[in-house]
């Protein structure tokens, strides 16, 4: 995971700066950036077929969601630390969370000058310039959320007592690496990472964000099948 992070800026980086090599792919635009303008609708009617379609769907999986019977550990913290570190949270908790710093990340994107929400592609360049160049002329709060990140998860890790250093051999070390390469150099062609697209575009109905999804489903799947499904079939 620490190779993929680390080689996915170094991915992002040379894309960006063979733009005219990838023009071709990149360049292409269309007249009407969004489904409303393509439409012509507005976008609240959009808004609220999408409420209405979660609601029903989070409604018919607590309806038929049942309670997995996980093994208790004998809790060894208590007040916030429990909740923080050890206790169950529903996935729904989560969402919601993401969700609302997905909220704030507009205002704040904003008012620094930047025109969006939350993503990883950009940040991961900021922060490698700065650490490679010294350069802190495009380094804003994205940057240090970024940070955030990388410390929170280090502190959740070790919270947990989930924190080790592993030695996943040269094969998985490799593949890693390889991995967050093509993960930066994804990004830089779909304009984007995972984040920017399915969390910032499809919020204006951008077309980007909304062919970026099934796209980015069917790759996984399709990696998947041949890495992982594929290969256990054959050894069964």
């Amino acid at each position: 995971m620490l190779l993929s992070a680390l080689s996915y800026p170094v991915g992002w980086s040379v894309c960006r700066s063979v733009d005219l090599f990838f023009s071709p792919i990149t360049s292409q635009a269309l007249d009407s950036g969004t489904i409303t303008q393509t439409f012509h609708v507005s976008p609240y009617i959009i808004m609220l077929i999408l409420i209405s379609l979660t609601i029903y769907l989070v409604i018919r999986h607590i309806r038929q969601w049942k309670q997995i019977n996980v093994a208790k550990i004998t809790a060894k913290k208590a007040g916030i630390s429990h909740l923080l570190f050890e206790a169950r949270w529903h996935p729904f908790i989560t969402a919601m969370l993401v969700g609302i710093i997905a909220l704030l990340a507009w205002p704040a994107s904003l008012a620094a000058g930047r025109i969006g929400g939350l993503g990883i592609s950009g940040p991961s360049a900021q922060l490698f310039s700065l650490l490679i160049n010294g350069n802190l002329k495009f380094f804003d709060w994205a940057g240090y959320l970024l940070i955030g990140l990388l410390l929170g998860s280090f502190i959740a890790a070790k919270g947990s007592q989930e924190f080790r250093f592993r030695n996943p051999g040269l094969t998985t070390v490799v593949k890693s690496f390889i991995g967050g390469l093509f993960m930066g150099i994804g990004s830089g062609l779909a304009g984007g990472c995972m984040l920017g697209n399915t969390l910032v575009n499809t919020a204006w109905f951008s077309w980007q964000g909304w062919v970026f999804i099934p796209c980015i489903i069917f790759g996984s799947w399709l990696t998947s099948y041949f890495t992982v499904i594929r290969p256990w079939q054959i050894k069964s």
